[in-house]
């Protein structure tokens, strides 16, 4: 089936520009984001489209054709650099340029084959699409995978359907018609476009919701500073993790660390520098234990680390390899070296966490009282009275 194209230009010039009033509305709170680049390329597109429909009104065949072919060239190339804002990826010179400069020496070459020109077009319009989509495919996972791979797809649905249009026009023997070459192939070009038109603004949309939804999430659950668990949702894993252990019939292990003389850091060297201290830590914390290892920020400069299914010499182990690794660190340009005192008790996933962290935080104190620098282990008179015996 053969669409009424006059028509159908005229509907994506008035969707572009409805659009674009919308994400306009958004565009001053957003500014690094792409919304605003999503705009002007959705003002920009409306603008091409509106050309091309006031080409295809006049006697004179295709002379509006290459204005419209460059205006829309440079609105496919904005909603590349759009969704590269989105996902804070800088582009290679040239990428999004090239294209466009490759269109319009184009158009000026076959401006007198209709054919030739139109195809020309098309090709070059399906490379942007391609570039799309090679954005797409390196962005970062924002939580909707499901909407990447469905943008992924329809603009590589595009890419396909103009590449069989740019063949289709170069195949073509004779002239053409002062409309063009109409065929079931532009038709879907033509639905295929509104849609990506459509489904593009939808999908930008909503990976910024996602994006926004993440970054509560991570603030709920995460220390700002460190980007360690914070103490209430440490709670709530541990809880899970007893649990789990208990079910097994596992012994659990925790472990109390705290910065040596994190007061004298800050005094001597400032709060920032302390700030870097606690963010050093939370690094080596990270890259020393295991993946199903809960580390977080207790509070102020002392931390908190829950080692499932741990026996007390392995406890043991992972304690004073973490306590060595931060001994060797040297932080920001003073070189600022800091010590951690620790403290670990390993009980059975029964006993409550209020006990185990009272077990830990006393052999934390014994740490300190004990010259600080080194692991403490919880002895056995601590461990019955937590078992209560």
């Amino acid at each position: 089936m053969v669409l009424d194209i006059e028509t159908m230009v005229g509907v994506m010039a008035l969707l572009g520009a409805l659009a674009a009033l919308g994400f306009a509305a958004m565009a001053p709170h957003r500014p690094r984001d792409g919304i605003r680049m999503w705009t002007l390329a959705l003002a920009t597109i409306a603008l091409g489209w509106l050309v091309l429909r006031i080409d295809l009104q006049m006697v004179v065949a295709v002379r509006l054709f290459g204005p419209a072919a460059m205006i829309l060239s440079g609105g496919f190339a904005l909603m590349t650099l759009a969704f590269a804002r989105f996902a804070e990826r800088s582009l290679p010179p040239g990428f999004l340029a090239g294209p466009v400069l490759l269109g319009a020496l184009g158009q000026w070459l076959s401006a007198s084959e209709p054919a030739l020109q139109i195809a020309c077009a098309n090709g070059v319009f399906a490379l942007q699409r391609l570039q799309l989509v090679a954005v797409l495919w390196r962005m970062p996972d924002c939580g909707a995978p499901r909407i990447r791979v469905t943008l992924i797809a329809c603009f590589g649905l595009a890419a396909a359907l103009l590449v069989l249009r740019c063949a289709e026009l170069l195949l073509h023997d004779g002239p053409l018609a002062p409309s063009g070459l109409r065929s079931a192939i532009e038709s879907a070009n033509f639905v295929v476009g509104v849609g990506a038109f459509v489904l593009g603004s939808f999908g930008l949309l909503v990976l910024h919701r996602e994006r926004a939804e993440q970054a509560l999430r991570q603030l709920a659950t995460r220390d700002s500073l460190t980007e360690l668990f914070n103490r209430r949702h440490f709670f709530e894993l541990t809880e899970r993790a007893l649990a789990a252990a208990q079910r097994r019939q596992r012994p659990v292990a925790l472990l109390m660390v705290d910065i040596d003389h994190f007061k004298r850091i800050n005094d001597t060297h400032g709060h920032l520098v302390g700030d870097e201290v606690l963010r050093d830590f939370a690094q080596v914390a990270g890259a020393g234990l295991r993946t199903e290892d809960l580390v977080a920020r207790f509070g102020g400069e002392e931390f908190v680390v829950l080692l499932p299914e741990t026996s007390r010499e392995a406890a043991w182990a992972a304690a004073e390899r973490l306590r060595c690794a931060v001994e060797l660190r040297e932080v920001g340009a003073a070189r600022v070296r800091y010590t951690v005192s620790i403290g670990l008790c390993t009980l059975a996933p029964a006993t409550p966490l209020a006990e185990m962290l009272c077990c830990a935080d006393r052999a934390l104190y014994r740490a300190k009282a004990g010259g600080r620098n080194r692991s403490v282990a919880s002895d056995e008179s601590l461990i019955r009275a937590a078992f209560g015996r």
